[in-house]
């Protein structure tokens, strides 16, 4: 069961590239994200819905899922070099991502719905979420 770090607090502003991560205790779990526009692989098993939100590697053809990514543990600095490396050769800017297992969190992605009974434009919040 993963344990919760009390006090973990890091300020992630300014941390464009993977390699800012080097000192970070946030470093292990960083993971590169296949950009939303990125060109998928014709070897990739993904589908086109997924990309934007799941990790992955830069081939010479295109993105392909990040094997194991969820085992995935970064054990020396100059992984998110070469992160930053795929992402220079992609033509994309970062995605950086974080195998959050260790970091209990909480994600909400309300839609929002517009009352077409009300005359005023109020908005009302849905619990559904969104895939």
């Amino acid at each position: 069961m993963p344990q919760c770090v009390p006090g973990l607090w890091v300020k992630v502003t300014n941390m464009a590239n993977f390699k800012d991560y080097e000192k970070s205790p946030l470093m292990p779990d960083i993971l590169p994200i296949i950009p939303k526009d990125g060109k998928l692989s014709p070897r990739s098993k993904l589908t086109p819905e997924r990309i934007g939100k799941i990790p992955g590697i830069w081939t010479d053809d295109g993105w392909i899922g990040f094997p194991n990514w969820t085992r995935h543990r970064n054990r020396k600095p100059s992984i998110l070099e070469a992160f930053d490396i795929q992402f220079g050769k992609s033509g994309h800017e970062p995605v950086v991502g974080l195998q959050a297992e260790e970091y209990p969190a909480i994600d909400v992605d309300p839609k929002i719905r517009r009352s077409s009974a009300s005359s005023s434009e109020s908005s009302a919040l849905s619990t559904d979420t969104v895939p």
